[in-house]
């Protein structure tokens, strides 16, 4: 992983847990849900391209 990369990865991250934070901020259960629900997508292809990253996988 370059260092360009592993600096775009802890950008993302960081983007993440600043969402997660207003999500659970939100007023009503269904902003919540829907806030998290795009989080989660979120984070599901910032995990991916780590794996990617480290295991020199293609797209």
């Amino acid at each position: 992983m370059t260092p360009q990369q592993a600096e775009s990865l802890r950008k993302e991250s960081e983007e993440l847990k600043q969402g997660v934070d207003q999500a659970l901020s939100q007023r009503t259960p269904e902003q919540k849900q829907r806030d998290l629900d795009a989080l989660l997508e979120a984070a599901q292809r910032v995990h991916k391209r780590v794996r990617q990253a480290k295991g020199g996988e293609s797209v």
